[in-house]
């Protein structure tokens, strides 16, 4: 029985091998290391309540606070991520743009709008769109974007999100997307964004959403800390709820759904260090082989190293 994932496939003919799966993934050919392990499944070991996940290295960087590691990550990494599919999915954006009900008055706030894609998308649908983000790398590409388009009522600017630099109630809606898990200080960035929306305006957030299994989730931020560094938590339903609420701002809808990512795009989206891969390779073969992390990492239909993530979208009015 082979359905969507790895695990159903384990006692089929048609089953991987590790050094297969790691091979299609970081193009090491199959044999160059020991022998196969026994087809058994073995447990992820999460770090212990209190103890930390390791923090990858950032190549050449000393002692950084948590927003200049994603300042340096995404200038380098920014060209990677502007490429990615995700990133250029315009069903998505479309998808996000309904679900903002987003219309031709609307004058919109894009914060850690990144290479400006989304941006630029509304940017030919409503009245103005400005966009900010802490790097330079991407806000540069973002620009490139805009001009290559010929939009005159989007603009960029380069700074921290947590220190918005736009007067308190200037925009008819404010919006975040695929960022939160990239922000120490989510709450403070949310707070600029409540500052910087008009009365009755609109606000809202899309990111990917913390697994409701423990162990599962552990594995899975052990693993996107070692793809992108500049990675920090993802954030679980509750938390996203309770930051609307706690802030007065009514929730309108929010909505779940979940999407499969190809595991090598995936990876080739952020820029890793040498110990970040090996550790990645480490981390694989261990999820591959536990019962529950496997039924979110898996080999799918195409053969190729696949897993599941949970989006999160809420719109609220202040």
């Amino acid at each position: 029985m082979r359905e969507h994932g790895f695990f159903f496939a384990l006692d089929s003919e048609d089953y991987f091998g590790r050094e297969d799966v790691l091979w299609m993934v970081f193009g090491r050919e199959p044999g160059n290391t020991p022998g196969p392990e026994p087809r058994v499944h073995r447990k992820f070991n999460p770090p212990q309540c209190g103890q930390s996940v390791r923090q990858p290295e950032l190549s050449g960087a000393e002692k950084l606070d948590s927003k200049e590691i994603v300042k340096r990550q995404f200038d380098i990494q920014a060209q990677n991520f502007s490429n990615w599919s995700v990133t250029k999915n315009e069903e998505y954006m479309q998808a996000y743009f309904e679900f903002i009900d987003l219309r031709k008055v609307d004058e919109l706030l894009d914060v850690a709008c990144g290479t400006g894609e989304f941006s630029v998308f509304c940017a030919r649908r409503i009245k103005r769109v400005h966009g900010i983000d802490i790097s330079e790398g991407m806000i540069e590409l973002a620009h490139k974007l805009a001009q290559n388009n010929g939009l005159a009522n989007v603009a960029f600017e380069c700074h921290d999100v947590e220190h918005i630099p736009c007067a308190d109630n200037s925009f008819s809606v404010v919006q975040c997307r695929s960022a939160f898990h990239h922000m120490e200080n989510y709450s403070q960035v949310f707070n600029e964004m409540l500052r910087c929306c008009e009365r009755g305006g609109r606000l809202a957030v899309q990111d990917i959403m913390a697994y409701e299994d423990q162990l599962v989730n552990s594995f899975f931020e052990a693993l996107e800390k070692e793809v992108d560094v500049s990675h920090n938590a993802t954030l679980h339903k509750p938390e996203f709820i309770d930051l609307f609420d706690r802030n007065q701002v009514e929730v309108i809808r929010s909505f779940v759904v979940e999407i499969e990512l190809n595991f090598r795009e995936y990876l080739s989206h952020a820029h890793q260090s040498e110990r970040s891969l090996e550790k990645i390779r480490e981390l694989i073969e261990d999820g591959l082989q536990d019962r529950d992390i496997s039924r979110f990492l898996y080999m799918n239909e195409d053969n190729e190293l696949a897993f599941k993530r949970t989006v999160f979208l809420i719109l609220g009015q202040k």
